[in-house]
């Protein structure tokens, strides 16, 4: 195997500094969905306008999937399928 370049390391360091990020941003999350699971449920509009306007990499399904998946991580309920013609059903 041949050694690590240079900005193979940084990258791998950017990397990291973003996943342990994330994974803070993540708990954050996960504790506000939980006052939401006390009181009603979460309101979905403001991920949804994310995904509307979303032009990374990602696409607008890869992103609802993610959410979702963290959504139901957290135990916060599932949106109902079969509501706006414009969002998809997770997978």
């Amino acid at each position: 195997m041949p050694p690590e370049s240079s900005s193979d390391a940084g990258l791998r360091a950017q990397l990291a500094t973003l996943d342990r990020s994330l994974a803070a941003l993540l708990h954050e999350r996960a504790r506000l969905l939980a006052d939401f699971r006390d009181g009603g449920p979460a309101p979905r509009a403001a991920v949804e306008d994310l995904l509307r306007r979303s032009q990374g990499p990602l696409s607008a399904r890869d992103l609802r999937s993610v959410f979702g998946a963290i959504d139901a991580a957290c135990g916060a309920p599932q949106p109902q399928q079969g509501g706006r013609a414009d969002t998809e059903p997770l997978p």
